[in-house]
Formats: C-alpha cells, sequence, structure tokens
C-alpha cells in the first residue's frame, strides 16, 4: 500500500511538471502563448489579423514598433512560425549597400530595402509542434531588438 501511493506521489508530481513545462513554452500554434510571455515582460501587445487572416501582434520596445507575424498556418490557426519584423522610414537615405553591411554583421536577422525605400529587419522562428521555451523565446526577442538598436546606432 506504502509502495503505491509513493508511485501515486511521483506520477502525479511528473504529470504536473510536464503541465508546467508545456505552459513554459512559446507555440506559434497558441499565439496567447506570445501575448502571455509579453505580458509577462511587462511590454503591452495589441493583435490583429494580417491581409489574410493569420494572427499578427504589435508591440512597442522604448519608442520603436515590432511586429510578431504568425506564418505556415493552417487556416490562420496551427501555425508553426514566427516572423519577428520591423522597420525605419529612412525616405530612402539608406540604401542596399547598408542593408547588405548589416547582413553581413548579423547572422540572425535580414536586412531589407522595402517597397517605400524604408530599411526593414526580419528574424524568422521556427517553433515547430513543441515550441520554444521562454526562456529562448526572450534571447531571440532580446536579440532582435538589439539588433534594431544597433541598426538605428548605425543609420545615425
Amino acid at each position: 500500500m506504502k509502495i503505491r501511493a509513493i508511485l501515486c506521489a511521483a506520477l502525479a508530481s511528473a504529470m504536473l511538471a510536464t503541465g508546467a513545462m508545456a505552459q513554459d513554452m512559446i507555440r506559434a500554434q497558441d499565439p496567447s502563448t506570445v501575448t502571455g510571455f509579453m505580458f509577462d515582460e511587462g511590454i503591452p501587445t495589441k493583435t490583429d489579423v494580417d491581409n489574410v487572416g493569420d494572427p499578427v501582434v504589435m508591440f512597442r520596445k522604448g519608442d520603436h514598433p515590432y511586429v510578431i507575424m504568425f506564418y505556415d498556418c493552417v487556416e490562420n490557426r496551427e501555425c508553426k512560425s514566427l516572423r519577428f519584423y520591423s522597420g525605419f522610414e529612412t525616405n530612402g537615405k539608406v540604401d542596399v549597400a547598408f542593408a547588405n553591411m548589416l547582413n553581413n554583421e548579423n547572422r540572425f536577422a535580414t536586412a531589407l530595402i522595402d517597397d517605400e525605400d524604408d530599411l526593414v529587419l526580419i528574424m524568422d522562428v521556427l517553433t515547430g509542434d513543441n515550441g520554444l521555451t521562454t526562456k529562448d523565446f526572450k534571447n531571440l526577442l532580446d536579440l532582435f531588438i538589439a539588433l534594431i538598436d544597433d541598426a538605428r546606432t548605425q543609420m545615425n
């Protein structure tokens, strides 16, 4: 009887740990994991949908706007990846050479000049079926924000 109680307690403990671990994952399939993480970090967000109906999370860090887009979605749900996106209105003052320099210096994000001659930085993140830990997601978010800050500094 005592062994059964110990086994039941161990099983319950393992189930609680698994449930806690699942809650600590960022999954593109569940946009609320992104907004919940941002809330926990003290970053207000606004959610919307893009032009094809996939989820979008918008936020500001300091005075700069950012967007997290959801990709590889099935009928606007069950997405598999995220894209961090941010840009700068440059009025054509930043050229392709500058974007290429940023690309050579930073291997995780891609800089490009958009249709309006503005600088845009993007970083694609595959969360897959199992997701990313909140620690890994925070590291990626911090990296992207640092890359944006670096680009802003180099433009001035």
